[in-house]
């Protein structure tokens, strides 16, 4: 006989929305070119994690770039969207997680709740932004080191 033992991940809770409420921002609150609306925070909580290999974990958002602005998101792109928008991720600490890029590493502590922190912002990439629906989509993936 011949198989695996793999060591156990985390797996994302399935008791939370994989939907982040980015509210509704008026089009004159942008302030020109690379101007942001406020803030919306929004966390993965993961379950059943192994300390032993989810101490380093990678994150990634996938999706589909602004064609004007390759750090954030895409957003509306149908009928009735807004346009001069797109939608920016940051990592707790602020920085931004480019969609895309190379995978963003997040450091657990022993001892520390297994939920990853970000927070989302439309960001303006034209300088005139006009209203409409703003959806944007990203996959996240999840990669252990």
């Amino acid at each position: 006989m011949r198989g695996a033992i793999a060591a156990a991940a985390c797996s994302v809770s399935a008791n939370q929305s994989f939907f982040v409420k980015m509210g509704t921002f008026r089009s004159n609150q942008f302030d020109g070119l690379g101007s942001y609306a406020p803030s919306v925070p929004f966390e993965i909580a993961l379950d059943e994690c192994n300390t032993e290999i989810s101490e380093r974990i990678t994150v990634n958002f996938l999706g589909i770039p602004d064609g004007k602005d390759p750090l954030v998101l895409q957003a509306g792109g149908a009928v009735n969207s807004a346009s001069g928008v797109g939608v920016a991720i940051f990592d707790s600490d602020g920085n931004i997680i480019r969609p895309n890029g190379l995978p963003h590493e997040v450091v657990y502590r022993k001892g520390e709740e297994r939920s990853l922190h970000f927070f989302a912002r439309y960001r303006a990439t034209s300088y005139q932004v006009t209203g409409g629906n703003a959806d944007a989509f990203a996959w996240l993936t999840l990669s252990y080191q």
